[in-house]
């Protein structure tokens, strides 16, 4: 999706944030990048690998910070080691720490023992 200048500047009214002119045309570019980005997440395209911040533009291999990537392209947005199974899409009585009575049992607060309800000792 191509953003223009004119877009940045409406999206900036309309949540109320001032943007230095000089500043526009880099919104617009980090705004594309965003949404090719969640276009790529949506076809499916995206595959190993974690993104690493931007390298900056010219930056040669010896001043790229580690794990950047490169200013034109996009790394991958999945973690190495390949697709995990989403734990909570099952019960959370199955994955949960401590579970009672179809609640999740946490440790009280520092300062607070457990049963005096409630109060900070």
């Amino acid at each position: 999706m191509k953003i223009d200048p004119t877009e940045v500047a409406r999206i900036a009214a309309l949540a109320h944030l001032e943007i230095e002119p000089g500043e526009v045309q880099r919104m617009a570019e980090d705004m594309e990048a965003i949404l090719g980005h969640a276009d790529r997440l949506d076809a499916g395209g995206a595959t190993d690998g974690a993104v690493g911040p931007r390298a900056p533009e010219g930056a040669d291999e010896e001043h790229t910070p580690e794990g950047a990537v490169p200013s034109d392209g996009v790394g991958g947005v999945r973690r190495p080691g390949g697709a995990r199974p989403d734990e909570l899409g099952a019960a959370p009585e199955t994955w949960a720490p401590k579970w009672e009575e179809g609640f999740f049992v946490v440790p009280p607060p520092p300062g607070v023992q457990a049963g005096d309800g409630g109060g900070v000792s």
